[in-house]
């Protein structure tokens, strides 16, 4: 049988994936809502803390949203949303245009650098 090599897992725990090397306390794996059924997550950490997180869920038969999700504070907490318009979510799970930005305060929503 031959073919191209897709994952290896050493001795200590680490392992390769399609290119993708993590070390033995790293750890990605793909959840599903169980109860509902309507999204899948590609989470990223270690063997006590989720670090990150990607959703692809539906809204309904014809719509659905990915979004990013990153530790805050302890808690894994969704900082990115595209949703099926094409709308881009900065701080908000409800983006109403391309691009929207909420800082969650008063003052500057963003900043833009050369």
């Amino acid at each position: 049988m031959s073919g191209t090599l897709k994952a290896s897992v050493l001795q200590d725990g680490s392992a390769t994936v399609a290119n993708l090397q993590l070390d033995a306390s790293s750890r990605v794996w793909v959840t599903t809502n169980a109860t509902t059924l309507t999204s899948n997550f590609l989470n990223w950490g270690d063997t006590t803390t989720t670090y990150g997180r990607i959703t692809g869920a539906y809204t309904s038969a014809t719509a659905g949203y990915l979004s990013l999700s990153t530790l805050q504070s302890g808690t894994v907490t969704e900082t990115m949303r595209l949703d099926n318009s094409g709308n881009v979510g900065i701080g908000t799970s409800s983006p109403t245009n391309k691009l929207s930005i909420n800082s969650g305060a008063v003052g500057t929503a963003a900043s833009f650098a050369s």
